[in-house]
């Protein structure tokens, strides 16, 4: 895996990161098992919103730990929208748990939560077939994932080409894909929320990304590219994109609406054809830069 691919994951922000439940200590006090002789729950007396909140900002883990507490928690977990980041599942202490363990954790948890996902950050797993990450992509599809983190750990390129069924995503404001070869379905995709994209060690062709800018996502507002494979990048119909940055050199062509820009082009030139757009990381764009 590229050390630069490493450094530009980041993990999506949990809602509640004020609030913090030491589930340990709250399941002692909610069955009156506790050291100090049992105590009253009174977490459990706070109204459903607020508990939701607080089931949300916990690690999946935990968070599905809480059904333990007592019958007013059983039903907040599978009711309160699911963020899961499988770094969260990795031990604390020295060692890292096997990359195996964490996948039949993730799948666990996506099988056993009805949905919709909130947010879901996939960054451990070692793909070296597409049937799991297939099977992920449906259950994610089919109960709606707002915002995805997707990467492939499986080294090395090229990458394992990524299943189609992350097209069914029709939910996503914001996606994330990682060491993944782009399918050639691309030109089916639709994304009609998609807010933000982002394509990082991705290989694709410029067919089928160029389809797939051109035609969508009508809402797209910002698009970033890292260490991808394609020399020529058009961008149609995206009428609220307002960002747009490349982090590697790569590209021969880059195309927005009717503005061609080529290489020599310089960031200054960029904003004034494209007045009403930001652009970053743009200075090294182009091969021969």
């Amino acid at each position: 895996m590229s050390p630069m691919l490493d450094d530009m994951i980041v993990n999506p922000p949990l809602m509640m990161s004020n609030i913090s439940l030491d589930v340990s200590a709250a399941a002692a006090d909610a069955t009156g098992d506790g050291g100090n002789g049992g105590v009253d729950d009174r977490i459990s007396l706070l109204p459903d919103d607020l508990l939701r909140d607080i089931v949300s900002g916990l690690p999946a883990k935990d968070g599905a730990r809480t059904a333990v507490l007592s019958s007013r928690w059983r039903h907040l977990w599978r009711s309160t929208p699911l963020v899961l980041v499988d770094t969260h599942l990795l031990p604390e202490e020295e060692g890292r748990r096997p990359p195996r363990a964490v996948a039949d954790t993730v799948s666990r948890v996506l099988d056993a939560h009805p949905g919709p996902f909130l947010s879901v950050s996939l960054t451990t797993t070692r793909f070296v077939d597409s049937a799991q990450a297939a099977r992920w992509l449906e259950l994610l599809a089919t109960k709606g994932v707002e915002h995805l983190i997707f990467v492939n750990r499986h080294s090395p390129l090229p990458c394992l080409r990524l299943p189609t069924e992350i097209f069914k995503c029709s939910s996503p404001r914001s996606l994330y894909i990682g060491a993944w070869a782009l399918p050639a379905a691309a030109a089916a995709a639709a994304f009609p929320n998609l807010q933000e994209l982002y394509l990082a060690c991705v290989a694709m062709d410029d067919r089928d990304l160029n389809l797939l800018l051109q035609l969508y996502p009508p809402q797209l507002e910002q698009l970033s590219f890292n260490e991808n494979i394609t020399p020529i990048v058009r961008i149609g119909h995206a009428p609220q994109l307002r960002v747009l940055g490349y982090l590697l050199p790569g590209i021969d062509v880059l195309e927005i609406g009717n503005t061609i820009i080529k290489d020599g082009t310089t960031v200054s030139q960029i904003e004034q054809r494209c007045p009403e757009r930001r652009f970053f990381g743009l200075e090294n764009v182009f091969r021969n830069s």
